[in-house]
């Protein structure tokens, strides 16, 4: 009895801090974008974007049409490419970061397919000042905002 009792006083400050919180909502984003410009064009245009935005580039590949960012940390605006759910109780969050990838292949036809990946986390703490990365799902803004900057530069 004496075990059980502690084993409850024990989880109970985490099953108070945890039970308020939220689950993050999946949403069924658009991932893929199909581009009327050739392979090149859309290549060029999408390292144009990373470049001018200070994106760091952790791999890149023409070849096989692979481009990867490091974890950017994109601050307030970032709250909007993802949904981490809620907090529970006695906890906050601190930071967000996001890290993304093309997958730029031709299409036929003079056409080139681009899809956008991302990944998003949320630094989250605890009362006990502990912290601890949450995985959070895509609202899909990012991807959307990514197809429209290259599909922009592609057409110029």
């Amino acid at each position: 009895m004496k075990k059980t009792l502690l084993l409850a006083l024990a989880l109970c400050p985490t099953l108070i801090a945890s039970g308020c919180a939220t689950a993050p909502v999946q949403r069924d984003i658009r991932t893929n974008l199909v581009v009327p410009t050739d392979f090149g064009t859309v290549w060029d245009a999408s390292i144009e974007l990373l470049a001018e935005y200070t994106y760091p580039i952790e791999n890149m590949d023409r070849d096989s049409g692979f481009i990867d960012t490091e974890w950017i940390n994109f601050g307030p605006e970032g709250e909007e490419y993802m949904d981490c759910g809620g907090t529970g109780l006695f906890t906050y969050d601190l930071q967000t970061r996001s890290e993304f990838n093309f997958l730029i292949r031709e299409a036929g036809d003079g056409r080139t397919s681009v899809r956008v990946n991302s990944a998003h986390a949320r630094w989250r703490v605890t009362i006990a000042e502990t912290g601890y990365w949450v995985p959070c799902v895509s609202t899909g803004v990012l991807e959307r905002q990514v197809h429209e900057q290259i599909l922009a530069r592609s057409n110029r």
